[in-house]
């Protein structure tokens, strides 16, 4: 992929494990702000059937855990000539409000002293057929680094109780966001 330094709407794909029984679209991007990293997502339903996508029920912003086990969009970020290479970042930005910042020092390895400087901005759209989310991610939280690898992701639940993983790509027989190989998009860091 080529690097992105503006929106890069990019389809996000289901697992084809967990393919949608509907008719689900999920795009994404990533921008710089002054800053921040500005994160968006889209969330379409096109069905004749009664299916629609499950938000959670909007509460406070607040740091949560678990996220990923209803509708809940993700990027993972890791940076490019650091000393620690399998270092990153995860991001769970939920349609609550809720969001979650995680930092790894390799493969799921989490770092459990790690406390996020600040909080993510996010913001919900709700559209007839789906939602909209925007994610702001300030500088102080990113990793200082001439440029990043990034992954964007998505956990999309339907009000039929199902549930679908989608990524840039997919590099296992079984959903896995935390994989490497899948922070595919090249990222400079505008920010430094």
């Amino acid at each position: 992929m080529k690097p992105c330094k503006q929106w890069c709407d990019i389809v996000l794909h289901p697992h084809p494990a967990q393919l949608p029984a509907t008719g689900i679209q999920v795009t994404a991007g990533v921008a710089h702000s002054d800053d921040a990293l500005i994160f968006s997502y889209q969330c379409r339903h096109q069905s004749d059937d009664n299916t629609g996508i499950l938000l959670p029920t909007p509460v406070v912003p607040t740091a949560c855990d678990n996220l990923w086990q209803h509708t809940c969009c993700e990027a993972f970020i890791g940076a490019e000539g650091i000393d620690n290479a399998n270092a990153y970042l995860e991001f769970n930005f939920s349609p609550s409000g809720c969001w979650a910042v995680y930092r790894f020092d390799a493969y799921r390895v989490r770092d459990e002293s790690y406390i996020c400087p600040c909080e993510p901005n996010i913001e919900l759209r709700q559209l007839p057929d789906g939602f909209e989310l925007t994610a702001r991610v300030f500088s102080e939280v990113l990793p200082q680094a001439a440029s990043w690898l990034v992954g964007l992701t998505a956990v999309i639940e339907t009000t039929d109780g199902q549930k679908t993983y989608w990524a840039l790509r997919h590099d296992a027989p079984q959903p896995d966001f935390h994989l490497r190989s899948q922070f595919v998009l090249p990222l400079p860091n505008q920010l430094i």
